[in-house]
């Protein structure tokens, strides 16, 4: 299904499927399915789905698995409060051990690239109390300087 994208916002399933297709499906080789979840004054969340495979096609399967994030570490992709930890679009993960695919890390620019490894595609925001995940897609691509008069 090809429909335009409303008003040129991601404000429907739609508008945020024909995003991914189009900035991310050539890159990535991977397809995602979007459900909005919750939609009124307060918020707007969707949930997104996708399937990880490689160039041969074969679906890689995918699990909860723990991300071990080293507050400690001087990774400028990563940005620590009290009370969250935000991952800039970009951050590279990869797993922390050849023999288990259960422990994930975030890696650092200096590390060489991982033959299995997996990039951030928005902002996310990792809230530690409550418990929870948030994805942020920004679509603003160029910053634009406002002069008040």
């Amino acid at each position: 299904d090809e429909r335009m994208i409303t008003v040129n916002s991601i404000t429907t399933d739609n508008d945020l499927d024909q995003f991914f297709k189009v900035n991310y499906t050539p890159l990535y080789n991977t397809f995602a399915k979007s459900i909005k979840v919750r939609d009124d004054v307060v918020n707007r969340i969707f949930a997104l789905y996708t399937r990880l495979k490689d160039e041969d096609n074969t679906i890689y399967p995918t699990n909860m698995v723990n991300l071990e994030v080293r507050l400690t570490d001087d990774n400028t992709n990563i940005t620590k409060t009290d009370d969250k930890i935000v991952l800039k679009t970009g951050t590279r993960i990869g797993y922390k051990d050849d023999n288990t695919l259960d422990d994930c890390i975030i890696l650092t620019d200096d590390v060489e690239k991982q033959e299995i490894e997996y990039t951030t595609i928005g902002l996310m925001v990792v809230d530690k109390s409550p418990s929870s995940v948030a994805f942020y897609m920004n679509s603003i691509s160029k910053s634009v300087t406002v002069s008040y008069r």
